[in-house]
Formats: structure tokens, C-alpha cells, sequence
């Protein structure tokens, strides 16, 4: 029997729901990432909740310490487990997520700051007892597996035959290297074997495969994170994807704080992946406050200029406050349908796609992931013109920011050069009237 385990977090938040209700074929889900627990929560009703990394800010920025702004510009810093242990409890005690959480099933994995550290990797020094912490804040039963391993990946398999969905929740923190290792990993040897496991022997109609961030999109240029800066890894998954013989395959991602649609083709498209990311639950790019409008608008620009070939179209994203939300139809003819939405924070539906449960192209994977590419290819002189034209983009608004600034510092110069001279000449005719000379 599951006994679900809070841990440090024992009368937190109230009882959670419990998987053990999940029997029926799932009808619908919902995800999303990015979540601060200081602020406004954008949640919906479904059967079952994913975190795909960020339920909380754990880490914080040191913007009150001189090295934050020497290089490389360190604005994070590392969170201890008592600073962990208190954001996750603001997150349970908020009253939206408390009632959400007595209600709704919830599972998950994190990304880099519910980890503890921004871009995190094995070198964090907190990460075995940030474990506990997060397994904790999941109410993970207290004889899982995932408290006895090295990371928090896991496998849920809900419904059966034909009306099951697999769930499979990857940990790119734990074990990944840091970046800049020529031959660096995400996953570490353990949990690839297990991931090979769970992919070849899935009987699902569906399976999800959560990353907290990015699998597909290799355009990326400005040096966000994704599986691609590890180049050898992003190819050897997209291997086992397409030789596991897996139904349904869905990439699901987090970090990136919009929401985008992404595909790759492979095999001359006879076998198309296709990536969903949901991020921004609380805060994203495309924002209305005075600083915020500066990197909204350079989101804006980034969008209308640059190729973004991996998008199923050029405006598969959502930049605002989102979640996503899967429901299945299993009645749909010939295969059942899995009808993935990203919703705005007012619940409308703002990108869509459809995804059958059907099997991979077997025969067109002898060399499966070398012949995969974005699923729109650009030119390669009209990508590095739209890129110049986009930095140009930023040095005309960084400009302008700069502009701005020496104006209104100049214009403060002289206000301050003004009323100090007229200060000075007042205190004089007041000296001078109240001056009498003796002789």
C-alpha cells in the first residue's frame, strides 16, 4: 500500500490526493513549469498534475554582493536545504496550491531551481539532501525507489492496454555534467540503462517523456539551456526514441518561460517528434512593466526575425502566463488521439496540436537520429542575415536603454546643479540683508 510521506513538510498543505484513485484510463491532464510560489497561480482541474521542473525558486539572486556584477556575472547563488525547506513550504501553504494539491494527483521532476542551483549540475553540494526535499514536497511514498536512487527520474503507467498512458520523468539535474565537457551527459549511466528499460518495454498507447528543458530545437544561438549543448546525448535519446519501438511518443519540456510547439524529421519525414514546452506559469517574456517591456520587446523582435525552423509553423508559441493540458480520445478511429493545448492563464486555448498513437517507421531507422532535422529548413545565408539583423535589433534597444539613462542622468546633473547655485544664492541675499556694517 502507498504511504505517502511529508517529511519535513508532515501537516503542510493538508493530505495530498492520492495516485492510488488514478484506475480509470486518463482522460485528461495538464503540466506546466516555471511556478514561483510567492505569486499568483494559474491552476485548472484535471485528473493528474506534472511539475516539469521549477514548482518553486529555491536559489536566489545576490544582487546586493560586488562579485554579481565582476565576470562571469554569478547573479544566482547556490540555496541550502533550510532555504529549500522554506520556499517549498511557502508553496504548500499557498492557498491555491493547497486546495489544488487535496484534490488533484500530482507527480513531477525538477529542473535547475527547485534543484537548488541555476543551470544546475552534480556539483551542486546540497543535491543528495535536496532530494529528500523535493521527494518530500511530492509526498513520495516512503518505500519508493526514488528515495533509495541517485536522482529523482521515475515511470507511471496509468490506465491499461490500449487506454494507458506512460509518464516517463527524466532527471537532468542530478547527474549531469557541467557544461563545457566536450563528452558531457545529462542522465548518467544508471538512468540511461533504466530509461532504455522503460522505453523498450512500454505496452502504453502513449508515452510522455518529461525533460525539464529542451529536447528537440538545436537553433537556440543565444545560449539558453537544452539538450543540445550536449550534442552526443541529444542524438544517442532521439536514437532510442526512434529504435524503441515506443507508441505515441511525446517530448514534454519546462525551463524556457513560454510556450512553444517544436518537431524534428527524420528519416526523409517519415517519422516526425514532436516536443511541447509549458512554461511560465507565474512569470514569462512577454510582459507590461516599465523594465519588463524592454525584454518583452526584445522577445517581440527575437520572434519576428528570427527562422525558428523547428516550429511546426512560425507562430507555434505563446509568450504570456501558461499551462498545458492533454486529453485523449480513446475512441478516435484508427488510433487513439492525444489533443495537446497550451491555455492562457484565462483558461483559453492559445496553441494545439494533435498526436495519434502510432508506431515509428521501423524501417526507416537503420541510422535513426543522423537523419533527423528541424522540421522547416532555412537557408543558411538567410539565418545568419536574420540573426545579424536581430543583434542589430538589440544593439539599437540596448541603445536606446543606454540613451535613456545618460538623458535622465543628465537631466537629474542639471536639476541638482540648478537648485544647489540657487540654494547658494538665496543663503547669500540672506546673509547679505542680514549683514550691518559697523565702523
Amino acid at each position: 500500500m502507498e504511504v505517502a510521506n511529508n517529511g519535513v513538510f508532515s501537516g503542510i498543505g493538508g493530505a495530498p490526493a492520492a495516485l492510488s484513485g488514478l484506475n480509470a484510463p486518463l482522460e485528461r491532464l495538464a503540466f506546466g513549469s516555471c511556478n514561483h510560489q510567492a505569486r499568483d497561480q494559474p491552476l485548472c482541474d484535471p485528473q493528474l498534475w506534472i511539475w516539469m521542473g521549477d514548482a518553486i525558486y529555491g536559489d536566489y539572486k545576490a544582487l546586493n554582493e560586488l562579485q554579481t556584477y565582476l565576470p562571469p556575472f554569478p547573479v544566482f547563488r547556490d540555496a541550502p536545504p533550510d532555504m529549500l525547506i522554506s520556499k517549498y513550504t511557502m508553496q504548500l501553504e499557498h492557498p491555491d496550491y493547497a486546495l489544488f494539491r487535496q484534490r488533484v494527483p500530482i507527480i513531477g521532476v525538477w529542473d535547475d531551481h527547485d534543484y537548488g542551483r541555476n543551470d544546475g549540475d552534480k556539483t551542486y553540494a546540497y543535491r543528495a539532501q535536496s532530494q529528500e526535499i523535493f521527494l518530500d514536497f511530492l509526498a513520495e511514498p516512503i518505500e519508493s525507489t526514488r528515495r533509495q536512487q541517485e536522482g529523482v527520474y521515475a515511470a507511471y503507467t496509468f490506465g491499461a492496454g490500449a487506454q494507458s498512458v506512460k509518464v516517463i520523468l527524466l532527471d537532468v539535474r542530478y547527474n549531469k555534467d557541467p557544461y563545457g565537457m566536450i563528452n558531457g551527459d545529462f542522465l548518467g549511466d544508471t538512468q540511461w540503462a533504466w530509461l532504455e528499460q522503460e522505453l523498450r518495454s512500454s505496452t502504453a498507447a502513449f508515452n510522455l517523456l518529461v525533460s525539464g528543458v529542451q529536447v528537440l530545437p538545436a537553433d537556440r544561438f543565444f545560449g539558453g539551456e537544452n539538450w543540445h549543448r550536449f550534442p552526443k546525448q541529444r542524438q544517442r535519446l532521439l536514437d532510442l526514441i526512434l529504435t524503441s519501438n515506443a507508441r505515441g511518443v511525446l517530448l514534454m519540456s519546462g525551463d524556457v518561460h513560454f510556450a512553444e510547439l517544436n518537431q524534428v524529421a527524420c528519416n526523409d519525414y517519415k517519422n516526425i517528434l514532436t516536443e511541447v514546452t509549458s512554461s511560465g506559469m507565474t512569470h514569462s517574456w512577454d510582459k507590461t512593466s516599465p523594465w519588463q517591456s524592454i525584454m518583452a520587446m526584445l522577445f517581440r523582435s527575437a520572434n519576428a526575425v528570427l527562422p525558428w525552423d523547428y516550429r511546426p509553423h512560425h507562430g507555434a508559441y505563446y509568450g504570456l502566463r501558461n499551462f498545458g493540458e492533454i486529453q485523449f480520445d480513446w475512441h478516435a478511429a484508427p488510433q487513439p488521439i492525444a489533443q495537446i493545448k497550451i491555455r492562457g492563464e484565462d483558461g483559453s486555448v492559445k496553441l494545439a496540436y494533435n498526436l495519434s498513437s502510432h508506431y515509428l517507421d521501423q524501417d526507416a531507422i537503420e541510422h535513426p537520429s543522423e537523419r533527423c532535422a528541424a522540421i522547416h529548413e532555412s537557408n543558411v545565408a538567410i539565418t545568419m542575415v536574420r540573426r545579424l539583423f536581430m543583434l542589430g535589433v538589440v544593439g539599437l534597444l540596448l541603445g536606446g536603454v543606454l540613451g535613456a539613462l545618460a538623458a535622465t542622468a543628465a537631466l537629474i546633473y542639471l536639476v541638482f546643479k540648478r537648485s544647489f547655485f540657487y540654494m547658494m544664492r538665496q543663503q547669500r541675499t540672506l546673509f547679505d540683508d542680514g549683514y550691518t556694517k559697523f565702523d
